[in-house]
């Protein structure tokens, strides 16, 4: 009699342990969703928990990504995803001090728009970025000192702008070789001319380039 209990209890124990381990992120692993599970079709806007929430586990999405006026300081919650077919824009987020959650994403298809993150100070979460097809815009980050998590972008296929941010180096670019369009490095009035200049002369731009209220002084 008491060993049917203990076969029995150690089957209850067994059970619940394997539940654990399947659900549970921690235990199972990775969390995203495979192949056509993964992908979110058409556009999405994240502007609440429940918005991040409901993106998390889709590794693509087909339209356009906007995440803005979220009340939390990074995007822890969006690791699983790689790749933005549309256009993709962070913006008017008062609380977003890093990119955090977005380490997976490679590629945005579209334009990528970062601006008006008044407490956003680096560009860390996107270590892995390496191809923007349309524009990159960088603007109105007014505590932004660094570009740090920029490191592997090798591409842009449009233009380029950088302004309006307290940086004192480019570093974080090292990688960046081409950008097709135009680049403007204009209105960060902590870094010094020499160093914009400097940079401009290791990637290759198609369009014109424009350094201008950067500081002169240096």
């Amino acid at each position: 009699m008491k060993r049917g209990i203990f076969k029995t209890l150690l089957a209850v124990i067994v059970f619940v342990a394997l539940g654990l381990f399947i659900l549970n992120p921690a235990f199972a692993g990775s969390d995203c969703y495979d192949g056509k599970a993964g992908v979110w079709d058409g556009n999405y806007e994240i502007s609440s928990i429940a918005d991040l929430e409901g993106l998390s586990g889709y590794t693509s999405v087909t339209g356009n990504l906007s995440i803005q006026s979220v009340p939390f300081t990074s995007l822890d919650g969006l690791e699983c995803l790689t790749r933005v077919d549309g256009n993709l824009e962070i913006f008017s987020n008062d609380s977003l001090t890093s990119l955090t959650g977005l380490e997976s994403l490679k590629y945005v298809r579209g334009y990528m728009e970062i601006f008006l993150n008044y407490s956003l100070t680096s560009l860390a979460g996107l270590d892995s970025l390496e191809f923007v097809r349309g524009n990159l815009r960088i603007t109105e980050n007014y505590s932004l000192t660094s570009l740090a998590g920029l490191e592997s972008l090798k591409y842009v296929r449009g233009y380029m702008e950088i302004s309006y941010a307290d940086l004192t180096s480019l570093a974080g670019l090292e990688s960046l070789k081409y950008i097709r369009g135009y680049m403007s490095i204009n209105d960060n009035y902590s870094l010094c001319t020499s160093l914009a200049e400097a940079f401009s002369d290791q990637v290759f731009v198609g369009g014109s380039t424009q350094i201008s209220y950067n500081d002169d002084s240096c």
